[in-house]
């Protein structure tokens, strides 16, 4: 096993310059793509729906790949 530095999983985001709402997001987003979180209770933490949190995933997501240098991939629609 592979020794090293421990995960921090979703909470990676806490030391960055952000708002908390923004972290918030960001983790949640975090946690429900690897699977530990459910999207319903994701959208309750934030008091918005599902299909809300969505769409706010898919901007985190889409400002993922734009700082990674993707530009702006055609078609894509803000929330």
């Amino acid at each position: 096993m592979a020794t090293g530095r421990p995960t921090k999983g979703s909470n990676i985001v806490n030391d960055l310059a952000a708002s908390e709402q923004a972290k918030m997001k960001v983790r949640l987003v975090l946690e429900t793509l690897s699977g530990k979180l459910p999207v319903k209770d994701a959208a309750d933490s934030l008091g918005i729906s599902e299909s809300h949190f969505h769409r706010v995933r898919e901007e985190i997501l889409f400002g993922m790949l734009k700082a990674a240098g993707a530009g702006d991939p055609s078609g894509y629609c803000t929330a």
